[in-house]
């Protein structure tokens, strides 16, 4: 039975093994960080994941993501909705803008969303710990690739890789799933390999997030995301009674830094309410917890 080696367990790395392993092939995935527990409840507090720099910022899965994910693999969906992961469909948010008639099939706009990562992940890794074929191995970080017989000549031909621990770990093909921090391009380099291209582009914006909890979620009034003059404010549900809120702003604000600091996020939204050109009572209608 042919076998692959996956390095990364991301959402990304997850989905990989579960399709090959799907066609009929034998899936091992390294991964270097620790695994997730057991729990979804232990997700948020008790999972590190160095690897991930931005692994409690705030997620979403859009329509599109989740209709392929219920095609293709149910159970990472089967895992979200037993993860207690909410249901919200963009477009009845704002049904009632628009003249749809009553009998207005919105299907396919719903998704499953939370403002927290480590659940999302959670949901992929549930599912792919119980797939046939898929076998995960945590704080296994890879530090090299091991070469055979060329296939090209000139052109290493990988046949497995090396941990950190020193073990060999072989496959018919191995798949780089590693991210942004994957050290795969030093490491085909270093077998005599080219270094593949990288491009690295500054989006020119930064994100700040914060999260709360408390009985109810806030009413949405308008869209998820708001253009605020020269921020945007992001509100997303999650799990469990959480739900976040997050700030976009340019990354050459040097001023907006300060929100960083909850006393100054707090503070910095109550000004905005407070000004007379600041957002409508509608756009901040979506804050009502504050």
């Amino acid at each position: 039975m042919a076998r692959a080696v996956v390095i990364g367990a991301g959402p990304t790395g997850l989905t990989t093994a579960m399709l090959l392993a799907s066609a009929g092939l034998q899936v091992v995935v390294l991964d270097r960080d620790d695994p997730a527990p057991a729990e979804a409840s232990d997700a948020w507090e008790n999972w590190e994941r160095r690897s991930v720099a931005q692994f409690h910022q705030v997620h979403l899965l859009q329509p599109g993501g989740r209709a392929l994910l219920e095609a293709r693999l149910p159970a990472v969906i089967e895992a979200m909705v037993a993860a207690g992961l909410p249901r919200l469909n963009l477009a009845e948010l704002r049904a009632r803008h628009l003249e749809l008639p009553g009998d207005a099939d919105l299907t396919p706009f719903e998704t499953w969303t939370t403002c927290r990562r480590p659940m999302l992940e959670f949901g992929f890794t549930s599912a792919a710990r119980t797939t046939p074929g898929v076998e995960i191995r945590n704080n296994a970080a890879v530090t090299g690739l091991v070469t055979g017989t060329e296939v090209i000549a000139g052109v290493p031909h990988v046949t497995g890789v090396r941990t950190e621990s020193g073990e060999v770990v072989t496959g018919d093909v191995v798949i780089d799933a590693g991210g942004r921090r994957t050290p795969v391009p030093a490491l085909i380099e270093a077998v005599g390999g080219t270094r593949p291209e990288e491009h690295s582009v500054d989006l020119g914006f930064a994100y700040n997030s914060r999260y709360y909890r408390g009985d109810a979620l806030p009413e949405y009034l308008e869209d998820v995301l708001c253009p605020l003059g020269s921020i945007s404010v992001l509100t997303l549900p999650g799990d469990d009674g959480y739900w976040s809120v997050t700030i976009y702003h340019s990354s050459k604000d040097k001023n907006m830094r300060k929100v960083r600091d909850p006393r100054s996020s707090n503070g910095f939204c109550d000004r905005c309410r407070a000004t007379p050109t600041g957002p409508t009572a509608s756009q901040w209608a979506v804050w009502t917890q504050w």
